[in-house]
């Protein structure tokens, strides 16, 4: 890149390159008439059909079959009512859908969408207000000579060896809503400082900075000429007008799957990486800053969140942090409608995309990086309304928190396979952690795990290699049913930086209830489905009920030898059942299987849980999504599980995850894309627990144990039922009911003697 990397346009070409835009359209554009439409092709002549009609298609992902979603001229709508396909009008009136937008839904200032200007009005005021937090910078100037403007948000101190996470908005100039997005959570982070301890923790260990308008010339040039335009402000030389930035940056630059070389196109990537002011800007700041830590790329529309690779399918090195990060902060996002933004990996979840920045953010500084898709899923498509800026705003805002929280720790830690649900009581409780440096060149040093019961003083012991690769366990007593085991673990990294888990700017312990657990229903899939069903991919690796056949590859165990061993064995639901030893025979390839239970009724539960041995192998680093729907279905992912190699069992508190309804569903997604590789899952004795604490015989003072404490309250059941309510409000006086006659009387004692001498 050599010259072309650090190319800076003078003013003189800026204002040449300006007036030759401006001589490229000198009258507003109107789109009076024109519709959005979702069209429903059958095959690749018909989506021909419908590209050769139009060029401006606002779908994030199409294909034959399936549906596509374009903007048409009101000639172009009656060519397609005369074409005889399939089809729902989302957008009745462009322009009028354009004049709405420029309505206020308030007086506020997210109530708006904001001209350039007020943009940078605001994100002053912010400096101005709070300079100890907030730091206005022009990290270079666009094609057309406007600031690049970041706000680099930061707590009091030494920020220096802070890491740092990138924001930014609006490389599409059309994308209006990323504009407002970005710079309510650039408000926020500095707003909230002094009232939000989890703020101001964050704040105090990280860099935050945050650029609402990557593309200033084009987000002008979207509210005077043209509301639609997507690039920058490049004159091409050809009558066309722009470059899209986001096909600009040099990871993967130029291939011809998700960008063009047509200047007219609008995935135009430009002569060169970095040929436009606007990316070369962002690269030359983003080289001065030594620990980039994440990297979000925010736009519009689909309410989706993509990790790379976006130009292809096969997965990054790093595939599994990024799916693990990138499911923990989508699960925080749930818009106010219950619909559930989606993560994936971009080339999966979205078109083809080469040369953008989500990628360059992962391939130069291998940290998360992700593309977000913001409001909304197509009923408005690049028009949403004023009145749902301040919703969208407030949705992703605790998704940027998570995203703070799981990326600027010096380690990250995850319990293994997944946190526990409950503990048994009177028992103890295996716990195991998995601790990677988010740095390359440290080690994991000391590890403790600290555990308290109720509110008592905390213990700690020390954690030992073992698990599983880079896992932590430690096993510690439960205590009493009723009670609550708080846990918390501190871990050294080798220079002596110390992480927490959880993170102590969220909540200072894991919180787990000590319960018994009844089986309310158990799916054992030896005899029946079990009100199981299977959607998605037709292949021979799709989800079947069946008894899996062993399979090896170099590397390990692919497909397990029959079902879950320690429960009722036999029949599972298995990716594919081996019919030869090649284990690729049998597995998962491509797009993802779904297989959903049937609708559980969790009403009267006390405490609902779902349990389930699982089986997941991969030596291409795929991962099996488990996704909760309450009703109507609003699926919520769960975490990620890991791939183990082995049987393991995953444990959820429905409550959790479908916090109102009467009913749930679960679902388990696993795919397969990377050629070559081998991806298998099972699952197995699929169980709804109900947890509570049935009243102990003899236990007088309920706190889990007949002990000596527990005489006084025994002979005041006996003596004086009135006063035993009012010393043990909490107690059912039926306990002292040790013979199970219904009574609590004299015949009680000896039962309750033997109890206490344990005869």
């Amino acid at each position: 890149m050599g010259k072309l990397g650090s190319f800076r346009i003078s003013v003189g070409v800026a204002l040449v390159a300006w007036a030759a835009a401006a001589a490229i359209a000198q009258q507003p554009a109107r789109y009076d008439g024109d519709r959005v439409v979702r069209v429903e092709v059958a095959d690749d002549a018909q989506l021909e059909t419908i590209l050769n009609l139009t060029d401006d298609v606002w779908s994030h992902e199409f294909g034959a079959p399936g549906e596509i979603e374009v903007r048409l001229s009101p000639a172009q709508f009656a060519a397609l009512e005369g074409l005889g396909l399939p089809f729902e009008l989302m957008i009745d009136d462009v322009q009028a859908a354009i004049d709405e937008q420029l309505t206020p839904a308030g007086r506020g200032t997210f109530d708006q969408f904001l001209r350039l200007s007020q943009v940078r009005d605001h994100m002053a005021a912010l400096s101005a207000a709070r300079p100890d937090l907030a730091q206005r910078i022009n990290i270079g100037p666009s094609l057309q000579n406007r600031p690049l403007e970041v706000l680099r948000i930061t707590g009091p101190g030494d920020s220096s060896q802070r890491p740092l996470v990138w924001l930014q908005g609006c490389q599409h100039a059309r994308e209006w809503i990323t504009v407002m997005v970005t710079l309510y959570l650039a408000d926020r982070l500095v707003n909230s400082y002094d009232s939000d301890p989890a703020v101001r923790a964050l704040l105090d260990r990280a860099v935050v900075c945050v650029i609402p308008v990557v593309n200033p010339d084009g987000y002008e040039y979207s509210w005077n000429t043209a509301r639609l335009h997507r690039k920058n402000m490049r004159n091409n030389g050809d009558g066309s007008l722009g470059v899209d930035l986001n096909r600009n940056w040099s990871v993967a630059w130029g291939l011809s799957n998700g960008s063009s070389g047509a200047p007219s196109s609008d995935t135009y990537r430009g002569p060169a990486p970095f040929s436009e002011p606007e990316t070369t800007a962002v690269r030359n700041y983003l080289a001065t800053q030594s620990r980039v830590a994440a990297f979000l790329d925010i736009h519009s529309f689909s309410q989706l969140i993509l990790w790379p690779w976006a130009h292809q399918t096969r997965r990054s090195p790093d595939n599994e942090r990024q799916a693990e990060i990138w499911y923990d902060v989508c699960r925080e996002i749930v818009d106010e409608l219950g619909a559930y933004y989606i993560a994936n990996q971009g080339n999966q979840g979205l078109y083809p995309a080469s040369g953008t920045a989500v990628d360059w953010g992962f391939g130069t500084f291998n940290v998360p990086a992700a593309t977000f898709e913001l409001r909304d899923r197509g009923d408005f498509g690049f028009l949403v309304p004023p009145t749902q800026i301040q919703p969208n705003c407030e949705e992703i805002w605790p998704g940027v928190l998570r995203l703070l929280s799981e990326t600027t720790q010096p380690l990250r830690l995850r319990p293994m396979p997944v946190a526990p649900a409950f503990a048994a009581p009177n028992s103890t409780l295996d716990f195991t952690v998995r601790i990677r440096s988010s740095r390359p060149g440290f080690s994991v040093g000391s590890v403790q795990l600290a555990y308290r019961t109720d509110n008592g003083q905390p213990a700690v012991v020390p954690m030992t290699p073992g698990g599983c690769v880079d896992c932590w366990t430690a096993t510690i007593p439960s205590g009493p049913c009723g009670t609550t085991l708080g846990l918390s673990v501190s871990a050294t990294r080798s220079d002596g930086a110390v992480a927490h888990w959880p993170d102590r700017a969220f909540q200072p312990e894991l919180q787990i209830p000590v319960r018994s657990a009844t089986i309310v229903s158990l799916a054992d899939f030896n005899t029946s489905n079990g009100g199981f069903a299977v959607s998605g991919v037709s292949s021979a690796g799709r989800w079947v009920r069946g008894t899996p056949q062993a399979t090896f590859t170099a590397t390990g165990q692919a497909e397990p030898s029959g079902g879950y061993p320690l429960g009722s064995g036999g029949a599972c639901w298995v990716t594919g059942i081996a019919t030869t030893t090649d284990p690729e025979q049998s597995d998962i390839d491509g797009a993802p299987t779904e297989l959903a239970s049937g609708l559980l009724n969790i009403a009267g539960l006390s405490d609902p849980v779902v349990q389930f041995p699982y089986w997941l192998y991969s030596d291409g680093n795929e991962v099996l999504a488990a996704v909760s729907f309450g009703t109507p279905p609003n699926p919520k992912p769960l975490p990620a599980l890991p791939a183990l190699g082995r049987w393991s069992v995953a444990q959820f508190r429905v409550r959790d995850w479908v916090p109102t309804g009467d009913i749930a569903r679960f679902g388990f997604f696993v795919s397969g894309y990377v050629p070559g590789t081998v991806t298998e899952a099972a699952i197995d004795d699929f169980a709804l627990l109900d947890l509570s604490c049935p009243p102990l015989p003899g236990d007088m003072n309920c706190d889990g144990f007949v002990t000596v404490s527990d005489i006084g309250g025994f002979v005041l059941a006996l003596t004086d039922a009135a006063q035993y309510a009012v010393v043990f409000p909490s107690c059912n006086i039926a306990r002292g009911d040790v013979n199970g006659d219904g009574f609590v009387t004299v015949s009680d004692i000896g039962v309750f003697v033997g109890l206490l001498t344990m005869r």
